[in-house]
């Protein structure tokens, strides 16, 4: 995959700015029992931009097969496990995530 270093860090960087905003938003609305959601989008963020920051220190890792799949599969699991999150703190499924009650 190619620049598989940026789009890891663009993504990350993404990932933060909702998490920064999703905590002020609740923050302003008193909505502590959403802090899981702002924790892990911002914790997800984190290791991606990590990602990309070693995808772009060791070049040739980016350029395997590999990298591509570990993109995929990170995005995927993150897409459903920030979506997941609001069902499982609501105790409707934790059939996306799974929280320690």
């Amino acid at each position: 995959m190619k620049n598989v270093d940026r789009w890891f860090i663009l993504i990350g960087l993404l990932y933060g700015v909702f998490g920064m905003s999703f905590g002020i938003w609740m923050g302003i609305h008193e909505r502590m029992e959403l802090a899981p959601i702002h924790a892990h989008a911002n914790l997800i963020g984190f290791a991606l931009v990590l990602f990309g920051l070693i995808y772009r220190a060791f070049p040739t890792l980016g350029k395997s097969r590999l990298a591509a799949w570990h993109f995929i599969v990170y995005m995927l699991g993150a897409i459903l496990f920030v979506a997941g999150l609001p069902l499982a703190i609501a105790h409707q499924t934790i059939a996306l995530a799974s929280l320690d009650r």
